[in-house]
């Protein structure tokens, strides 16, 4: 049996199924046996004297073909596996021209990869480069507009401007709104001022309110607003952040929030009347009004300390000490920009 096992596995090693080798096994182990009682045929052939030459004549005469039937059984095998393995051979070759052929494609995507990561990290600085030389031709485009309006336009201050309101308290139960100053935005030199007021249960609110400007003919609409507004510490003597907006599309021609304000000639007290809103007399507040304004809403966020506070009212701003003395002091500030062309603004 060692032998067999052993056999099958040379066998099996040059490609020789289980099935055909089994076959094969068989036919050698009949052979044999009939090798085996040829043999003993001759033995006891031999010991009968009677017989002589005629019984050993025949014995050669049986045994010889059986031999060479199995020797040519074992050629004819050994052929088939010279056949397979000749195949065998073959199909390795044709691997190894696989493997090669997969080697250089993989060669080449590794270098096609390296020239888009070369290109992907080159991007970044070349779109850095552009938005930089974009932005000193938008502002030398606006200085430019600002020198030829001259002294007729009122440019926001560079720190931005100041909004006092006295007496905050009566202000905010009264139901009051405070309108700023108009002036000319940053970038694209467009007419603003800020409005301001408290709403219900003391939640302080804030908005932008665009007007038609003496340069507005000039600029192609929409325009992209951003901006930012603090409140003055009084303590600290610092401002805190309350609010910031950035690309907030306004269309001069398609205004998503448009406020018709008339000028009332009594003033009354938080009243608002369809298509017009009474004023409200606030020291230090804008009376002048234009015809049609475009409002930007403002969400409210106290970046104070490591807890922001959203839904700010008036109330909080009193605990954390922002209106000392019944004053509340904003700072604000607005840019305008132009539309980015790959921005789209739906109405």
């Amino acid at each position: 049996m060692d032998r067999f096992f052993q056999w099958l596995q040379e066998a099996e090693a040059h490609g020789v199924s289980h099935n055909t080798f089994c076959s094969i096994w068989e036919k050698e182990q009949q052979l044999l046996q009939q090798k085996e009682e040829s043999r003993q045929l001759e033995l006891k052939l031999g010991q009968k004297n009677n017989s002589g030459n005629k019984q050993q004549a025949s014995e050669s005469n049986v045994c010889l073909p059986l031999e060479q039937m199995m020797n040519a059984h074992f050629e004819e095998q050994k052929s088939q596996m010279r056949g397979i393995r000749r195949q065998f051979q073959s199909y390795e070759k044709e691997f190894v021209g696989v493997k090669e052929q997969l080697t250089k494609i993989t060669s080449k995507l590794l270098s096609v990869e390296g020239v888009l990561q070369k290109m992907q990290a080159q991007r970044p600085a070349e779109m850095k480069r552009l938005k930089k030389v974009a932005s000193t031709l938008a502002r030398l485009e606006d200085h430019v507009l600002q020198r030829e309006a001259g002294a007729s336009i009122n440019i926001l201050p560079k720190n931005g401007a100041e909004i006092s309101i006295e007496n905050v308290t009566e202000f905010a139960s009264a139901r009051r709104e405070y309108l700023s100053d108009y002036f000319y935005s940053h970038g694209k030199p467009c007419k603003v001022r800020m409005r301001v007021w408290f709403k219900r249960q003391g939640r302080l609110g804030v908005s932008l309110l665009v007007a038609p400007g003496e340069l507005d003919d000039r600029f192609e609409w929409p325009l992209m607003f951003s901006g930012s507004g603090s409140v003055f510490h009084k303590g600290s003597g610092q401002f805190t952040s309350l609010w910031e907006f950035e690309d907030k599309a306004c269309d001069r021609e398609v205004n998503c929030v448009e406020i018709v304000m008339k000028k009332a000639e009594t003033a009354v007290k938080g009243a608002e009347t369809k298509g017009q809103r009474a004023e409200t007399k606030v020291k230090g507040a804008e009376t002048k009004v234009e015809a049609a304004e475009t409002e930007i809403g403002v969400t409210i966020r106290l970046s104070s300390n490591r807890h922001p506070v959203d839904d700010v009212a008036l109330e909080i701003l009193e605990e954390k000490g922002y209106a000392e003395g019944d004053v509340l002091t904003l700072c604000w500030t607005v840019r305008a920009d132009r539309l980015d062309p790959g921005m789209v603004v739906l109405h």
